[in-house]
């Protein structure tokens, strides 16, 4: 019996994930996000409404505050959270941070615990994450610090390596760190059907 439940629920979470994409952009209404990162969210290398974050609220119809600040560090994020995050009593909040601390060569054990405490007050506050990493191949330590966290924390959902395949490629690129507006919108598509689950989850 409690096999025959465990299947029953996998495919419920299976249709909840593959039918997430086609809920009515109506069903968002009223639900708002945070987007809190740096240079890559606040969309450095397009226009304002061409940066990731625009482009998904146009998408979904939901209200999504764009928080990044160019040059940004985790901690720096972190000390963002009060009034950036939690004033706003978001039901979400996208969290793309660790790029300018690979930049600025700090160590990526205080990366790591940096993005921990954010993500701790966030579950605390009982507030929905979507995690994102940055690159697979060129930031791999990264990426399993991005996994490992998603892991110990039990994130809503994670988006991995969002600049993966963008990266060197000048048509998907406005400068070495920034997409262009083709690049956002591949960065959005990405984290968009998670964002969706994530979402329509109660």
């Amino acid at each position: 019996m409690k096999v025959l439940l465990f299947i029953l629920a996998g495919i419920v979470l299976a249709v909840l994930i593959f039918s997430s994409r086609y809920f009515e952009p109506s069903y968002y209404e009223g639900k708002t996000v945070v987007a809190l990162g740096d240079s890559l969210t606040f969309g450095i290398g397009a226009a304002a409404d061409e940066n990731y974050v625009s482009r998904l609220a146009k998408s979904l119809n939901v209200v999504i505050y764009n928080k990044g600040v160019s040059g940004d560090t985790t901690e720096e994020g972190l000390n963002r959270i009060q009034s950036d995050i939690l004033d706003l009593k978001p039901d979400c909040v996208i969290v793309l941070l660790g790029a300018n601390d690979f930049l600025k060569n700090i160590p990526l054990n205080e990366t790591k615990n940096n993005l921990a405490k954010i993500l701790d007050i966030l579950n605390e506050q009982k507030i929905k994450v979507v995690l994102v990493g940055i690159h697979q191949e060129f930031l791999s330590n990264y990426e399993k610090m991005y996994q490992d966290l998603a892991r110990e924390k039990m994130v809503a959902g994670y988006v991995p390596g969002i600049l993966s395949g963008l990266y060197q490629h000048a048509q998907y690129m406005f400068n070495d760190f920034h997409p262009n507006a083709a690049g956002y919108q591949i960065v959005a598509e990405r984290i968009e059907p998670v964002l969706r689950r994530v979402l329509i989850k109660r």
